[in-house]
């Protein structure tokens, strides 16, 4: 199984309680990936998908925090990560493979 970098889970004083919106919605608090990469649509080539797909720019969070964040970005909140160019994405991709390499 692929490390992912980093989990902030449910927060413990909001998760399965009325205070968390997924949660009262549909019964339950679960936890996703969200990509620092995103939106997945803007990732069409092998190179980019494979680039979204490195472990160190995924993180778990609560379902109402991703959605949150997401939230944030349509409404102009925050701003939409800039897609890098090719080059970064493949220095970052060989970097990964480095270091999937160092520690295996």
């Amino acid at each position: 199984m692929e490390k992912i970098r980093d989990s902030t889970g449910c927060p413990p004083d909001i998760c399965g309680t009325d205070e968390c919106f997924v949660f009262r919605t549909t019964g339950e608090c679960f936890e996703d990936i969200h990509h620092e990469f995103h939106p997945r649509r803007e990732y069409k080539t092998g190179l980019e998908r494979k680039f979204r797909e490195i472990p160190e720019f995924k993180t778990i969070l609560c379902r109402a925090s991703h959605q949150l964040i997401h939230a944030m970005i349509d409404k102009r909140i925050e701003p939409l990560p800039e897609k890098p160019d090719r080059v970064f994405m493949l220095n970052a991709l060989q970097e990964a493979r480095r270091s999937t390499m160092v520690n295996n």
